[in-house]
């Protein structure tokens, strides 16, 4: 892996001034200086200052800096650069070049990439490209050029001209570009369509859906039994209309349109009305069908959808009608007995999505030795041929042999992986068939995968009937057709145009045999339809398409939802509008029928962001997906359906999902246009949950010192199999911690480099051992809460690092609450959300109800360590220092900012959760201020703070000094990094006109040194400011002396005060009051911690103790003891003091068996709603159940008791208070609290919490 070091600059920095009209151009100078030179095990690279690194498997690691310029519409710039001042880079070794990575998740290695050149000039002009709702020109720039990269340009002067065009508007207006684009610049508005139609509108519509390819019948009746009111309209005005039946392309700007079908209406009584009996017959193409070009048969597939769609209306213009082609028997050659006609064989079992191109599913597999036996029905006979789809996952040779009947047909020999057609020809096929396919030798340990079978065989005209032909692949020419065995009603139609059939007239029926003559081109397909041969659509469904496209003009947000959420979603749209925003919300059935005629297709979803971009006054600036998906589209292998299908590229070695690929929905589009971010929920249970958490966090009352925090998270230095000195992980982390991060922030550190292996020896090439401490320990930290948590390291969907610091299932015990982080994984397949049946950290995160995230940036599949780091490093820089940026903001900018890793590693993350909402940093206004500007241990310092809010309660906190230490890796590396010091006083007092002022005693046993750090954060109901002195001088002081006994402590468990031996069940809540005139010691170690020891075994608590309002000798502790054993607990509370006086305090609790009474299934409906609430739960005995609803500052507004039997039940809440008002809109924390019926001197108790959410109408 490649390490990295980079200082993020503006590129303002790089820059020298040039004069140039934005209405025709853009110049700049870009100066450069030295850069450091990085040397790995893997060779060299170059790092300057402000500059990017390209990652591109291959090719050298090149700093490539992307400019964005805006362009006029239709405007053809012209690039011109000169390059001079060339310097040394000071590269002497071979060059590093970026890697592959195969595998995924934690299994997930680095492999040799084919060498790629790097690129030749230093500035080259890639194009001009889509970019949130205008044109803008992308320019890269190369300090290092050309294959030896031993110098660099010191100066490149740049200059784009055009012809000059009016109407520009300064990008300091455009909301998304003007952190992106270079200052001064000028941009211009794409041309929008407000007046586009939609067919649909202001008609009735049947919505008919067909399988298979073939000719159709619909009567009157089979449309009124539907809810069609069509009967006694004009029989001329039905008219029938249909989309390609194909999948959308990648293509970003593909689109699908409807085009009308020709029909035959037979009207029975010739009356001109089209009554009950009436009837309609049409051609209609299944997804899955063949269909010929250039004389080829091809087979095409569907994977998103299983039916073809037809549109039907009537009652205003007149449709299309099917027209008639001559086709009297003449003096042309006689087309023979028999026709060519394919047998298909296919089955969707497993999936291989490496390597199956089509749907990504195949049959089934093989290893070496092994044969898969099949058999199939040829109806005819004569000379066949028969071709073998399959597919390998090894590039090594393998030999394949087939057999039919016995016989042996084929071997085939070949190397490398994928698919392969096996060919067999001039078979000699009849009746049931047995086919074999044996994998003979596999030169590796590959598998041999089967995806499909056809069979061409030839068969009487007159047995195919209902059959598409196509006789181009024999010969063309006009020919007379023969086929017997068919009745008087026997038709032939030419179907080679299917939306537009013709009716072959003049064909001639005797003894049984139907005769014609046709001429047949490249592109030619026959049917012949006989009396019963129309079929019947599978279904038929009264509909309403047409409320988008033409009636839905403006709009800044895109919200698609499934419509099983639909009712859920009205929460997030409300929270978007309180925003300023103007959401437009559409199910996903609406899009695929306006934008996909009515089949499923993540491009029809493209295609109606692309209809916002171009068509809404305003035009679209966001995108929000609402509901989970994942790969097996069509039900294959689970029940669990797709609410909206992840983005999916079969034939790549990652099978790489892409949720970006939804934003890039015009021409030349190379980046995401806009934002995008998916809220991952399955159910409405789930998307109440995330709703309820986005409320609570977005309200003013949420506020509390985990805003100002942030968690930065490190893997330690064994990777995957015997890397033993991944250093990368820690280092990079203490380049965001001290470089990136403001110093007001308070900053935590989580790295595992500091929990211990386990004893023993330890083999590079054994088991990966674990970690348990660090486990434990991250969980306890998380359940404080943080501002935002950044990782880096090792991961996969349900598990970070090796060592497990944290498994999937482990984010059910978090209970941060409202102290909702968001969470950035910069690491592999955190973010693989496309995966059936199971859902990766990043999306439990999300809907977890007790606390968990508010949002999460994770990658859908394998990513580079280096190229993560400068991705979150410009993600958090962004938020920090640009706080009206959103988190969907600074994710989509940094993509733009790092375009030259886009391909190779961030097009891969998503954000899960709502986009629109910022990181709610408190404002930095306030200033820290202490006596001679230090800090003195052992002595009660005066902390001052001035520049806050005129009042409100601030929240000091003063850590003792930093430390450099070194940890050196088990492969011998060493990794330097800052420690930061201990909690040396943890408090609270009064802002008072903007101002406070504290005494806090700093205890003795403190680290001295010049990184101590003092700081404050002041709360109030509509502020919160902070303020730091960091780093600040802390010196050894005087102690007065005296003071020779160890804290007073008073224990007790909470709701027990008093009780010297309490009885209890469930989890309990310790508290404690401390008293020392030298204060508590809580700097954590030996000797300096609040240590309670449960039965012997220590845990520091520190962290749960906080001194009284204005105090520095009392404050209090709160611990929670979850899941005890059933018996008596000794408690010792082992305090020391700021002199380093202990004393303890013993207390003895019983434990008594828990209840087994359990509360399931606990929800609440709607969430979020106004008015009438419903509570159902079931619980799993007689109970005696309350549901208490409280403000999130935990004041009860309403309770609501009933006895509840055994099983399922509903408590109903009327939404008002104990005082018969309507509450107001806001988040609100609810408890089903239950009480067993029948018990007697101890209750036999348990509760479940949630959030729900109000939201007035009024």
């Amino acid at each position: 892996m490649i390490s990295l070091l980079l200082l993020c600059v503006s590129v303002s920095q790089l820059t020298a001034s040039v004069s140039t009209d934005p209405s025709r151009g853009y110049s700049t100078v870009l100066t450069f200086e030295d850069p450091v030179v990085i040397n790995t095990e893997a060779g060299s690279y170059p790092v300057f200052q402000g500059i990017p690194l390209r990652y591109a498997a291959g090719e050298p690691v090149r700093p490539s800096l992307t400019l964005f310029i805006p362009v006029p519409d239709g405007a053809a710039p012209e690039l011109s650069y000169s390059a001079a001042s060339y310097r040394s880079t000071g590269i002497t070794l071979s060059q590093a070049r970026t890697p592959a990575i195969e595998g995924e998740g934690l299994a997930a290695m680095e492999i040799d990439a084919d060498p790629l050149p790097p690129e030749e000039r230093h500035v080259v002009f890639n194009g001009i490209i889509p970019l949130a709702g205008t044109r803008v020109a992308m320019v890269t720039v190369y300090p290092v050029a050309g294959e030896r990269g031993s110098t660099f340009a010191s100066r490149i002067d740049i200059h784009l001209q055009w012809d000059p065009v009016p109407g520009g508007i300064s990008i300091e207006n455009h909301p998304l570009l003007r952190h992106i684009a270079p200052e001064d610049c000028l941009y211009w508005r794409n041309s929008t369509d407000s007046a586009a139609e939609s067919i649909f509108w202001g008609k009735p519509w049947a919505r008919i859906a067909v399988e298979n390819t073939g000719g159709y019948t619909v009567s009157g009746n089979d449309l009124a039994a539907a809810g069609c009111e069509i009967t006694g309209s004009p029989s001329a005005s039905l008219r029938l209309f249909t989309g390609p039946g194909l999948m959308f392309s990648d293509d970003p700007a593909d689109s699908h349109e409807l085009s009308e079908v020709a029909v035959a209406v037979n009207d029975l009584d010739n009356d001109g009305i089209f009554d009950g009996d009436d009837y309609i017959e049409f051609f209609g193409r299944g997804l899955s069908r063949w269909e010929v070009s250039d004389q080829d048969v091809l087979r095409l597939q569907h994977r998103y959808a299983t039916h073809n769609v037809y549109w039907l209306t009537w009652g205003s213009e007149n449709g299309r009608r099917i027209d008639g082609i001559s086709g009297q028997p003449d003096s042309s050659p006689a087309w023979g007995n028999s026709i060519l006609t394919d047998l298909w064989l296919r089955e969707e079992h497993i999936w291989m999505p490496h390597h199956e191109g089509t749907t990504g599913w195949i049959w089934e597999t093989i290893s070496e030795g092994q044969t898969i036996t099949e058999t199939f029905q040829v109806s005819g006979s004569g000379n066949s041929s028969i071709a073998i789809s399959v597919v390998t996952d090894e590039y090594q040779s393998r030999t394949v042999a087939v057999y039919i009947n016995g016989t042996h047909v084929l071997t085939d020999t070949w190397s490398g992986s994928g698919s392969r057609i096996l060919m067999a020809d001039s078979l000699q096929l009849s009746g049931s068939c047995t086919i074999e396919i044996e994998l003979v030798e596999d030169a590796g340990e590959g598998i041999l995968g089967l995806a499909s079978i056809q069979v061409i065989h030839p068969d009487q005209p007159g047995d195919l009937t209902g059959t598409a032909l196509f006789p181009s692949r024999e010969k063309t020419g006009r020919y007379n057709f023969s086929a017997s065995g068919v009745s008087s009603n026997c038709s032939a139609y030419s179907i080679s145009d299917f939306n537009s059939p013709e009716l072959i007239t003049g064909t001639e029926f005797a003894g049984g045999e139907l005769e014609f003559s046709y001429s047949a081109d490249t592109l030619s397909a026959l049917i012949l339809m006989d009396s019963g041969d129309w079929m019947a659509p599978d279904t038929i469904i009264s509909s309403n398409p047409g409320r988008l496209v033409g009636t839905v003009l403006d709009g800044d947000r895109l919200i698609v939802v499934h419509p099983s959420l639909y009712n859920g979603i009205f929460g997030i749209e409300t929270l978007s509008s309180m925003q300023g925003h103007n959401p437009v919300v559409a199910t996903t059935t609406e899009i695929y029928d306006e934008f996909g005629q009515g089949v499923a297709d993540p491009g029809a979803i493209r295609s109606a962001v692309r209809w916002g971009m171009d068509d809404w006054s305003g035009g679209l600036s966001g995108v929000i997906l609402t509901g989970d998906g994942h790969y097996d589209f069509l039900g294959h292998a689970t029940t669990q359906p797709v609410m909206i299908p992840p983005w999916i590229k079969l034939m790549t070695s990652n099978s790489s999902c892409v949720d970006d690929m939804y934003i890039m929905v015009h021409e030349d589009a190379l980046l995401p246009e806009v934002p995008i971010a998916r809220i991952p929920v399955d159910n409405l249970s789930q998307l109440g949950t995330c709703t309820a958490k986005l409320l609570a966090y977005n309200d003013d009352r949420n506020s509390g010192t985990w805003m100002n925090r942030a968690l930065i998270v490190a893997d330690d230095e064994w990777g995957q199999g015997p890397a033993w000195n991944e250093t990368y992980h820690t280092l990079n982390s203490e380049l965001i911690t001290e470089e990136v991060l403001p110093r007001w922030v308070s900053r935590e550190k989580f790295y595992l480099i500091e929990y211990p292996w386990p004893p023993g020896p330890l083999n590079p090439d054994g088991p990966h051992p674990e970690k348990p401490e660090a486990r434990e320990s991250f969980i306890d930290t998380f359940n404080e809460g943080f501002l935002f948590l950044l990782y880096q390291g090792h991961g996969a969907a349900d598990q970070i690092a090796h060592e497990v610091m944290m498994l999937g299932e482990d984010v059910s015990t978090f209970v941060n609450g409202h102290r909702l982080p968001v969470s950035f994984w910069g690491t592999c397949d955190v973010g693989h959300f496309d995966n059936p049946g199971s859902d990766a950290i990043s999306e439990t995160l999300i809907y977890h109800p007790a606390g968990g995230c508010i949002s999460s940036v994770a990658a859908t599949r394998g990513t580079y360590g280096s190229a993560n780091y400068q991705y979150f490093r410009s993600v958090i820089d962004s938020l920090c220092f640009h706080q009206d940026l959103t988190v969907g903001d600074a994710v989509w900018h940094s993509k733009l900012a790092f375009a030259g890793s886009y391909g190779s590693n961030n097009k891969y993350y998503v954000l899960f959760g709502y986009p629109d909402m910022p990181l709610p940093l408190p404002a930095s206004d306030g200033s820290i201020i202490l006596s001679d500007d230090t800090l003195w241990s052992g002595e009660l310092n005066t902390v001052s703070g001035n520049g806050f809010q005129s009042d409100g309660l601030a929240f000091i906190e003063i850590l003792e000094s930093s430390s450099n230490v070194i940890y050196t890796c088990l492969g011998g590396a060493q990794i330097p990094y800052i420690k930061y010091g201990g909690t040396a006083y943890s408090g609270s007092q009064l802002v008072e006109g903007g101002e406070f002022s504290i005494d806090c005693f700093i205890p003795v046993q403190s680290m001295i040194g010049s990184m101590a750090r003092a700081a404050a954060l002041a709360l109030s109901s509509q502020f919160a400011v902070s303020g730091a002195f960091d780093p600040a001088d802390l010196a050894l002081g005087t102690p007065q002396g005296g003071d020779l006994e160890g804290p007073s402590v008073n224990m007790w468990i909470r709701g027990y005060e008093g009780i010297e031996h309490p009885q209890l069940t469930g989890d309990i809540t310790l508290e404690a009051e401390l008293t020392d005139s030298s204060g508590i010691c809580l700097l954590g170690g030996s000797g300096k911690e609040l240590n309670l020891f449960v039965d012997g075994n220590g845990n520091n608590v520190s962290s749960y103790f906080s001194y009284n309002r204005g105090s520095s000798i009392t404050g209090k502790l709160m611990y929670t003891l979850q899941s005890m054993s059933t018996g008596e607990h000794t408690l010792i509370l082992w305090s020391v003091d700021g002199l380093g006086n202990s004393s303890m305090d013993t207390l003895t609790i019983s434990i008594l068996e828990d209840s087994d009474l359990d509360i399931t299934e606990a929800l609440v409906y709607p969430n979020p709603g106004n008015g009438r609430r419903c509570f159902s739960f079931r619980i799993s005995e007689d109970a005696q159940v309350t549901v208490s609803i409280f403000t999130v500052a935990g004041t009860r507004i309403e309770d609501l008791t009933q006895i509840c039997s055994q099983g399922y039940n509903q408590i109903l809440w009327n939404g008002l208070d104990h005082d018969g008002d309507p509450v107001a809109s806001g988040p609100y924390i609810y408890k089903i609290n239950a009480e067993a019926l029948g018990t007697s001197v101890f209750s036999r108790t348990t509760e479940e919490f949630g959030i729900l959410a109000v939201i007035r109408e009024d």
